[in-house]
């Protein structure tokens, strides 16, 4: 089981990701600015079947506008998937968007380049393909381009 923590004090949110029990924690902490200053707070947890994210991507985080499962004041979206070796998976990105995707365990090779547990890349300009070398749990945070 896989729960998701959200912070959001109007100035940024503050999500850690965990599991619950006497199993090793991989906790990621991500600070993502909101659009705007004064928001409304917002707190909350959700728990997710980890069946929800294996061999395709579940949508955890996005903007009110998306039907991700934890909404945030922020033009941003994170995913994770937990894949089987013998699976591959894509995401297509939208023109004027990037991506940034770290590799939590496992071993893929990702648009032609090989990764590792901790490694991590941005991409733009082209669509994620992920190819297992071994079982791999990948995190994926999507957000507009930056000039």
């Amino acid at each position: 089981m896989v729960l998701c923590n959200i912070l959001v004090q109007g100035r940024a949110s503050h999500i850690l990701k965990k599991t619950k029990g006497d199993e090793e924690v991989h906790l990621i902490q991500t600070w993502i600015l909101p659009e705007a200053k004064g928001l409304n707070p917002r707190y909350g947890s959700k728990v997710f079947d980890p069946e929800r994210r294996h061999n395709r991507w579940l949508h955890l985080v996005g903007s009110d506008e998306t039907d991700s499962a934890i909404p945030i004041y922020q033009d941003v979206n994170m995913y994770v998937s937990e894949l089987d070796k013998d699976q591959s998976l894509t995401f297509e990105l939208e023109e004027n968007r990037q991506l940034y995707v770290k590799i939590m365990e496992g071993k893929a090779n990702i648009n032609g380049a090989i990764f590792e547990q901790g490694d991590s890349a941005k991409v733009s300009g082209e669509d994620l393909r992920v190819e297992p070398l071994s079982d791999v749990h990948l995190l994926l945070v999507e957000l507009a381009v930056v000039d």
